[in-house]
């Protein structure tokens, strides 16, 4: 969709229910195949703190992302350099 003054519009926006959603759903897929750790017990009692929803559905995720990469189910690697083929 073509905006004038401003170009194409490259980004799409999800409503914030969905969001929350998802990561709720998230969160019980990984927990029923992985028990939650302390660091994640911990991240989980902070999120009594943040106020809104998305805030809080977003520091779930990175939770569970992390505890994810902690028990070894995620892994990051460098970027591939064609240099060394």
């Amino acid at each position: 969709m073509t905006i004038p003054g401003v170009g194409l519009r490259s980004s799409t926006k999800v409503p914030i229910d969905i969001f929350v959603e998802r990561v709720a759903i998230l969160q019980d897929t990984v927990l029923a195949v992985q028990r939650a750790d302390s660091f994640y017990d911990e991240a989980v009692k902070q999120l009594k703190t943040k106020s809104e929803g998305s805030e809080q559905a977003h520091h779930l995720y990175r939770a569970i992302l992390g505890l994810l990469q902690r028990s070894g189910h995620l892994r990051f690697k460098p970027p591939r350099d064609f240099a060394d083929d």
